[in-house]
């Protein structure tokens, strides 16, 4: 398996392994096995390298080493504060609607989990924690999602902001789950039956796709975050008005988690929140 990832990639001279890293979009077609769609999406240019997210990534077991992660050193109700702070935040300005600010793009499932990934990071820092590691996960990954017009998003790769706690990781995936954090055996059964077959790489904070550092890199890999995002805020607002559904509304005020009601958001019933929403402009 390890020669198979490794062909997956062409040569990158380390003089890039610091460098920006390009977008790589986390979707696979229906039906498509993730090593193909891994070939499909990934530039032609950068190679192999040991130290990246996708030859670091090792096949789930429970009990799997999450030490490299942050501690979470905080009481357990400011670890839903620190959640609720990352799913409702308003801080992005968006690029087409002036006036509107945006939250993370929860609700645009199809892709753009390592910009989500990074805003959670970033915000937790922002908010006075410390900053979250990353976690990825490889596999032929698939959710059910009611902002999907297919009805389910695939994914080739997934990543999102965690901590630890003891032995045991705390994920932050309101694309998921937007109710609570998730543990990380929960966290992957919500995309595969079968987790055993998935492949989990345990990141620094400053990963941020498949070919980035996993271990050691710098800020400047998710320098592009900026633009990807507003591509995504953009993504998010059209994809709803395809769905015949309200932006100003789902976008605003009333996100699917704030409506008091047993609808369905990805999976599971939600639940309102106690936690305001925050309007703010940000970076």
């Amino acid at each position: 398996m390890r020669t198979l990832l490794l062909l997956i990639f062409s040569a990158l001279n380390s003089t890039q392994a610091f460098a920006a890293e390009p977008p790589v979009s986390a979707a696979r077609e229906p039906g498509e096995n993730w090593e193909t769609a891994a070939r499909r999406q990934m530039p032609a240019e950068p190679a192999p390298r040991a130290s990246s997210v996708l030859n670091s990534a090792i096949y789930y077991r429970p009990g799997l080493n999450v030490s490299r992660l942050p501690e979470w050193t905080g009481s357990a109700d400011e670890l839903d504060q620190a959640f609720d702070s990352v799913r409702d935040d308003r801080i992005y300005r968006d690029p087409v609607h002036a006036g509107f600010p945006r939250r993370a793009t929860w609700l645009y499932t199809r892709d753009g989990c390592f910009v989500r990934a990074t805003h959670s990071a970033r915000r937790l820092q922002q908010i006075g924690f410390t900053r979250a590691g990353k976690v990825f996960v490889f596999g032929k990954l698939k959710v059910v999602s009611k902002y999907d017009t297919r009805g389910a998003s695939y994914w080739w790769f997934h990543v999102v902001a965690a901590y630890r706690i003891g032995r045991d990781a705390v994920i932050f995936d309101p694309a998921i789950d937007p109710r609570s954090p998730l543990t990380l055996e929960a966290w992957l059964q919500k995309m595969s039956s079968r987790i055993t077959g998935l492949r989990v790489a345990v990141c620094d904070t400053y990963a941020y796709g498949p070919n980035s550092i996993c271990v050691g890199g710098s800020s400047r890999q998710e320098a592009g975050m900026p633009t990807s995002l507003n591509k995504f805020l953009r993504l998010e607002w059209n994809n709803l008005l395809n769905l015949r559904m309200n932006p100003r509304e789902l976008l605003g005020d009333h996100p699917p988690w704030l409506i008091s009601s047993s609808e369905e958001i990805s999976v599971g019933a939600v639940r309102r929140s106690n936690h305001p929403l925050v309007i703010q402009e940000g970076d």
